[in-house]
This record gives structure tokens, sequence and C-alpha cells, in this order.
């Protein structure tokens, strides 16, 4: 999924999943302003594809 930026924490968020018939796992990835990864993290609160979302201070939210 496409990355979007955080203003607060100075950072792009990416969320990326793998599907398969039984499970979903979701991914969020940070990346600085120059976009080199920070670090990976699997999410397991999500369990399926994550909507339409976006940064506002400092929290990820959905639309």
């Amino acid at each position: 999924m496409p990355p979007f930026w955080d203003e607060k924490n100075k950072v792009f968020y990416r969320f990326s999943f793998e599907e398969n018939e039984k499970k979903t796992k979701v991914y969020l990835t940070a990346y600085d302003g120059e976009l080199n990864q920070i670090g990976e993290s699997l999410v397991p609160q999500l369990i399926k594809k994550p909507a339409k979302h976006f940064a506002k201070d400092g929290q990820i939210l959905d639309l």
C-alpha cells in the first residue's frame, strides 16, 4: 500500500499484507524522511487488508 506521512513524528508509514485462504498478516513499516527503512512489525490486531488510513497528531487513523 502507498506510504503516508506522519507530520508529528516526521516519518512515513506503510502497511503491507500477505493473504491466503485462511489468514491475512498485516505489517507496518516505518521510514525516515528520505525513505530509509527504520523498522517493520507485524500488527496482529489487524486481520484483514487495511482500509484507507492517514496520520494525525502522531496516531494512525482509518477513514
